[in-house]
Parts: C-alpha cells; structure tokens; sequence
C-alpha cells in the first residue's frame, strides 16, 4: 500500500494539545499570583502612607495641645479628645487603632509617650500595619 505517509497522527495532535495547555495554565497561574502580589504590595503601601498620615496628625495634636489631652481608640477611630475640641480620625476602608485601647490621659508639658499606631484592611484583618513613634515636644521650663 502507501509505504511514504507523510503527516501527524491524532495521538501526536492530543500529545501537543496537553503539552500546550499545560504550558498555559502554568504560565496563567504565575501571571494570576504576580498580579494578587502587586494588589497586596500595593493595598500595604496604602496602609503604610496612611500610617504615616495618622501619626503626623497625632504628633501636631501633641504638640499644638496646651492642656491634658485624652487619646481614645473605638470602631476602628482614633479620637484626640481635650478640653476644647475633639480630632477624630478614621478611614472608610481601614481599621485604626492604638496599644491604649483603654484611652490614654496625656500632659503634653510633662509626658512624651510612645504609642504604636495599628492600621488593618476592614476587608483582610489580616492585612496589617504597625508603626511604632514617640509624641514629644519642649517641656516648659526646657532649654
């Protein structure tokens, strides 16, 4: 009969088709995990920057304060509380809180305080950022 057949057979046409499509499912998946990488790198950074925010708000506050101040965290809010006014600070999409969650009296001309600033994704909990600073000013009587 035909001694010179030229051409692929269908077991070699599904050999190629398997090898193809697991290529692409390897290739799909690092390309997936790359981009819930980037997302999480970048919702981290967002947290970080509002981080900082939170703190600069916190140190003027110390700063600015002339009388014992209250520093309270509640419903993911930190609230600066003093005689006159109270700050509150918060975020829609973010969870904020201090390491006083009892509330923290403070005398700015007496007391510099550490406080660590805890920022967590309402959506992930588990998404979390923690800054460590120190509120401090000239005390009266300083030099």
């Amino acid at each position: 009969m035909y001694k010179n057949e030229k051409g692929i057979t269908l077991i070699e046409v599904l050999i190629s088709v398997a090898i193809l499509s697991f290529i692409g499912i390897v290739i799909w998946n690092v390309f997936i995990q790359g981009l819930t990488f980037s997302e999480q790198a970048m919702r981290k950074n967002q947290m970080q920057q509002e981080a900082n925010i939170i703190v600069t708000s916190l140190v003027r506050s110390h700063q600015a304060a002339v009388e014992v101040y209250e520093i309270n965290d509640f419903e993911c809010k930190i609230m600066i509380d003093t005689n006159s006014q109270s700050n509150v600070i918060e975020h829609p999409q973010l969870c904020l809180s201090t390491n006083y969650s009892d509330g923290l009296s403070v005398n700015p001309n007496i007391h510099d305080i550490t406080i660590t600033i805890n920022v967590a994704d309402k959506n992930n909990p588990n998404n979390k950022v923690s800054i460590d600073t120190i509120l401090t000013r000239l005390k009266s009587g300083e030099e």
